[in-house]
């Protein structure tokens, strides 16, 4: 990259930001409310919600303010969201505090599923998060000085601590929440007996529950820390390590609790396993071996198969059918988030809701039906919203439900040909609806219910009279109804774990039939009766289990009828939201750099973009002291958010480099420095990791000679303008290790094209192309991996003779540097001369040891370590051919820093298979920065480092 700020470093910038935008709809009409602490930004969809939060926001800051003793300086925005079914929440300190939260309620799967109202459960653990990282004291005052707001030094202690204390506030301060659930506590012990050390826990994890990890295991820590030693010690903890420097938090925590947090962890699974009965499962046998999530257990019994939906980490996440005695994978449909699944109007028919994740700006739930026999999956709705969908037999009518802030939509459709027909709907106030199971006689449904400030219930909506009637009403978690002949199978966790009961509605008395100590969460009883099928959680995650159904011993269980309505609150009116006012720098990242051809190169940016993503903007100003006299750089960067898709406009002035040229056979040389100005388009495409992007520009450079040679421009300086136009398209659709940034599978094409027109000083214009071509596969059995990559290129102008290059420093702003490099060996010669070609081949073995830290809370964790050995072959055509061939080894490791960050280090040697001017051999030692791993990670244009629900 040239010393300053390249066009290709403008385009990188504007990917990140093109990807941002799909996060936020253009379009919307945002309102604001102010507060005394905050910015509730919201619209239409989200009103509702923003009327509660603008009632309770500064009470709750309020409480945890006084908690964990900090307040921030600036002004909190909360950001309600609506466009996404799926649920989370996400917060930022940088660069300034940010909230945004999908108003979307959890599903009781779920393991926030747990909640008293799921806005204020969100609301509390994103506030916390914002009150612990944006604290800065004592000597961390400095590079908060020098920097701005780009340092947050609890930023850099290890996630389990981040997300441990917000989720023990989200439980503490609402009386439910992830501390509370049953599921916690069954992981905790897993893990205790596991011998999960605090650096296994504390790193970014590859195994099941993956994420999960530090908030379960981190809440049940802090809250051991909170009743040992009392709550205002780890407040305390935190804050200290916002006073020091960063990465001691084992001395922090010896001061504070006298002992390590090496010592306090051993001490925490000790109580864990202290407290916990004897690991028992009851009568269970597992029928899979692969571990992470499965779900959604649905007996196929004329197949002889179990249904169910499954991620194994590895592959896009779908349906899975198995052999119902040997686990043996039958076949596999590509869904996403699949939120039920039930048995269609045929045989052969099921019936399962999903979401399509190719969608931009919104992600809805849609209801598709699959044929078991012809594999076909067709779509039955497009954007509907319904989340769950279930045939009432013999009517063939589907309900469907969507639940919202007032309660849950329930939508009845028919079939017609491969789509459905709406025939009516109407609203149940105050009560959600998911889980559904049809009784055999087709008239009533069976939900999963859920009431604010109540943990679920089973319940009964009769669709003809609209009323919900309620099967259990107690302080438990009960869920997952599946209706048969003898009654109402279901799950409930009064007695620690969730075992199986049976409610018989003619008998009005319930049974415990069947139980796991380590959980039967989701779950489906086979026709006769006699088995039943289920989820169950080990120490690889969870797998298919199954036991038969036992004596039938009766239970007591309180059972109520009421609905509590929905209590609605009077509307907000707020300002319309404009986003200029927070245009303003709000930090400063000061640059320097040193090189033996130009000197040295001292550079202050900033940049900043408005927190609801219409405008952003970087500044960078510079000064470069070279040989050959001294320069100012700088670049200008403005984008606009409001439309799709992104724009961006750009101007920046690059420091001099050296032109040569020949013509008619004489060699000549000046130099160059260029203002740019330009036009950026960005078009994100999603799905996983699938991303497309294309960009248009319109260049315009400036020339002087800085030197005495060509002789006729000697003593003269030549200005003149230079038009450019030219246009890149990038295609990715590679996968990635789990837990790596190494490509595993897929294919990334590049395809670029650049004209250029005569410019004074020079009597050449030229064009240009260039394409990339790099596929990777796994080979079939076997733990190796295979990759590839081909470039080829070629300029010209009015006739082969007349083509430039340029060779100084290195970097441009097209798909090519100027100086081209072989595994470490510089090769600038001809290469935007004429025509150019490489190709390189790597088998790559790969030895994961994502879990292991060089010290519990020393911030380094490796995530991948694997073996390249590879074969590269590049030629050049200008002045004449020329062929470099060479082999060679290396070591790749992807690594975390500071638990958040991912970066690739690799280190290579290699040998020309013949002599390159004296090269014997050469090393390739490279580094990659997290500014592009940002672009390749975010999926839903989450741009810099935060912290999500």
């Amino acid at each position: 990259m040239r010393n300053g700020f390249s066009t290709a470093a403008v385009a990188a910038l504007v990917c990140l930001f093109s990807l941002s935008a799909t996060f936020l709809p253009p379009g919307l009409k945002w309102r604001t409310v102010e507060t005394q602490h905050f910015y509730i930004h919201y619209y239409d969809k989200t009103q509702s919600d923003a009327t509660w939060l603008v009632g309770n926001a500064e009470k709750i800051l309020s409480r945890l303010s006084s908690r964990l003793n900090w307040e921030p300086s600036l002004k909190i925005h909360v950001v309600l969201l609506e466009n996404y079914d799926d649920t989370n929440g996400i917060a930022t300190v940088f660069p300034r505090p940010v909230i945004y939260i999908d108003t979307r309620p959890p599903f009781p799967s779920d393991s926030i599923g747990y909640y008293s109202t799921w806005l204020e459960t969100v609301f509390v653990h994103e506030l916390v998060h914002i009150l612990t990282l944006d604290q800065v004291r004592g000597i961390s005052l400095v590079p908060r000085y020098i920097l701005g707001r780009l340092y947050f030094p609890n930023f850099l202690m290890p996630d389990l601590l981040i997300e441990g204390i917000a989720t023990y506030y989200e439980s503490e301060f609402t009386g439910f929440g992830r501390v509370k659930h049953p599921f916690s506590l069954i992981f905790t012990r897993t893990l205790a007996r596991e011998r999960f050390s605090l650096a296994k826990s504390a790193g970014q994890l590859s195994l099941w529950p993956d994420g999960l990890f530090q908030y379960l295991s981190g809440s049940r820590f802090i809250d051991y820390l909170s009743s040992k030693y009392g709550e205002k010690t780890v407040s305390e903890f935190f804050e200290r390590y916002s006073r020091t420097v960063p990465f001691f938090a084992n001395i922090i925590g010896y001061n504070i609790w006298g002992y390590t947090l090496d010592d306090l962890w051993r001490d925490f699974q000790f109580h864990e396993l202290e407290n916990a009965p004897p690991e028992t499962h009851l009568w269970r046998t597992v029928i899979t071996r692969s571990g992470f999530y499965k779900g959604k257990v649905k007996v196929l019994a004329s197949y002889g198969a179990v249904l169910f939906y499954g991620n194994n980490g590895s592959e896009y996440p779908g349906l899975y059918l198995i052999d119902a005695n040997t686990g043996k994978l039958l076949s596999k449909w590509d869904a996403y988030e699949v939120q039920s699944l039930s048995a269609g109007d045929r045989s052969n028919s099921v019936i399962f809701t999903a979401i399509e994740r190719k969608k931009t700006f919104y992600t809805r739930y849609d209801i598709y039906e699959l044929n078991l026999d012809s594999s076909r999956v067709t779509r039955l709705t497009k954007g509907s919203g319904v989340e769950t969908a279930v045939w009432l037999p013999p009517s063939h009518i589907m309900v469907g439900t969507r639940r919202t802030s007032r309660g849950t939509e329930i939508f009845l459709f028919s079939k017609n040909g491969d789509s459905l027909k709406k025939e009516s709907s109407f609203t149940v106030e105050g009560v959600e609806l998911t889980d559904p199971s049809v009784a055999p006689d087709g008239q009533l449904v069976a939900y999963t219910c859920k009431i604010p400030n109540e943990p679920q219930d089973i319940c009964v909506l009769d669709v003809r009279t609209q009323l919900v009637s309620f099967v259990t009403r107690d302080r438990w978690m009960n869920r997952f109804p599946v209706w048969t002949q003898k009654g109402i199978y279901f799950t409930s966790s009064r007695n620690g774990s969730f075992y199986l009961y049976l409610y018989v509605p003619e008998e009005g008395k319930y049974y415990l039939v069947g139980g796991d100590d380590s959980g039967i969460y989701e779950f489906d009883i086979d026709p006769a009766e006699n088995e039943v099928f289920y989820t169950c959680y080990t120490s690889r995650g969870y797998e298919i289990c199954r036991q038969d159904l036992k004596e039938e011993k009766e239970i007591e269980f309180p059972k109520g009828e009421v609905i509590i309505p929905f209590l609605s609150t009077p509307g907000i009116s707020g300002k319309a939201y404009s986003s200029f006012k927070s245009l303003r720098p709000l930090f400063w990242y000061p640059y320097y750099a040193y090189s033996s051809k130009t000197g040295t190169y001292v550079s202050a940016r900033t940049f900043n973009w408005d927190v609801l993503l219409r405008y952003f903007y970087y500044i960078s100003v510079g000064y470069q002291h070279s040989r050959d006299g001294n320069t100012f750089p700088f670049s200008l960067l403005f984008g606009i958010n409001r439309f799709y898709p992104t724009v961006a406009l750009f101007l920046s002035h690059v420091p001099p480099e050296r032109v040569d040229y020949t013509v008619d056979g004489e060699a000549r040389r000046y130099w160059q420095s260029w203002l740019e100005g330009g036009v950026l388009v960005g078009v994100p495409y999603l799905r996983e990791r699938w991303f497309a992007g294309g960009r248009f520009y319109y260049l315009f450079k400036k020339h002087r000679s800085l030197s005495p040679f060509p002789e006729e421009l000697a003593g003269m300086i030549q200005r003149g303008w230079r038009n450019s136009v030219g246009v890149n398209f990038t295609f990715d659709s590679r996968k990635f290790f789990r837990t790596s940034i190494a490509p595993q599978s897929g294919m990334k094409v590049s395809l670029f094209f650049k004209t250029l027109g005569r410019y004074t000083g020079s009597d050449v214009s030229y064009s240009a192309t260039a394409w990339e071509l790099a596929p990777a596969i796994k080979l079939p059995g076997i733990n190796v991996f295979l990759q590839g990559r081909l470039l080829a290129g070629a300029a010209w102008g009015p006739d082969r003779d007349r083509a430039f290059e340029t060779s100084d420093t290195g970097g441009s702003d097209e798909l090519f540097p100027d100086t081209f490099t072989v595994r470490g060996y510089s090769y600038s010669e001809g290469i935007n001369g004429s025509r150019m070609a490489s190709a390189a081949f790597s088998i790559l073995y790969p030895f994961y040891f994502p879990d292991t830290g060089i010290a519990s809370t020393f911030p380094l964790f490796f995530r991948v370590f694997y073996l390249d050995a590879f074969y590269e072959s590049a030629v050049s055509f200008l002045p004449q051919p020329q062929f470099i061939h060479s082999v060679g080894g290396g070591i790749n490791v992807d690594l975390y820093l500071a638990y958040h960050f991912p970066f690739t280090f690799s280190f290579h040697v290699a040998k020309p298979l013949k002599d390159v001017e004296g090269v014997k051999f050469y090393l390739s030692i490279g580094f990659s920065s997290p500014l592009t791993l940002w672009t390749r990670f975010s999926e839903r244009g989450v741009l810099l480092p935060h912290q999500g629900y």
